[in-house]
């Protein structure tokens, strides 16, 4: 199934779930990436696991509606 459109494949609730439930995951992974840095704080290890959070979090809440 596509990360970008819920529509992509067969629309079921299972479906629907499944992908939300994927990108909250994806998120949180992003959120222990981005607090696992230890040393100097950079764009890469600091700002892109943050954008990638927000984007995944956003994902998800735009199929609550």
């Amino acid at each position: 199934m596509s990360t970008l459109h819920l529509w992509e494949g067969p629309v079921t609730a299972e479906s629907t779930k499944g992908w939300t439930e994927g990108h909250l995951e994806a998120s949180r992974r992003k959120i222990a990436e981005l607090l696992a840095v230890t040393g100097e704080r950079t764009v890469e290890n600091t700002l892109r696991p943050y954008d990638g959070a927000c984007w995944h979090s956003a994902m998800a809440a735009a199929r609550a509606v």
